[in-house]
C-alpha cells in the first residue's frame, strides 16, 4: 500500500496522553493517530449522508411510534 508521510505537531500534554494511550494500547502513537483519523474520516462521512437526508425534509416518524406501530410497546 502506498502511504504519505505526515507531521504533526502536538503540545506537550497531549503528546504525553497520546504517548500513554499507545503504551496502554500496546500499540504505536502512529496506530493510534491513524485510527483516529479513519474515525473522523468515517464520522465526516456519516455527518455528511445525514444532513443530505435532513435537507430532503421528508416526513419522519420518532422511535416511541415506530415502536407502536410495531406491538412493540404495550
Amino acid at each position: 500500500m502506498s502511504s504519505i508521510t505526515l507531521t504533526v505537531q502536538l503540545d506537550l500534554q497531549l503528546g504525553q496522553e497520546l504517548e500513554a494511550a499507545a503504551r496502554d494500547a500496546g500499540q504505536s502513537t502512529s496506530d493510534l493517530v491513524i485510527r483516529a483519523i479513519e474515525e473522523w474520516l468515517e464520522d465526516r462521512e456519516d455527518e455528511r449522508e445525514v444532513l443530505g437526508i435532513l435537507a430532503r425534509n421528508e416526513p419522519s416518524s420518532s422511535s416511541s411510534d415506530v415502536r407502536r406501530r410495531l406491538g412493540l410497546e404495550g
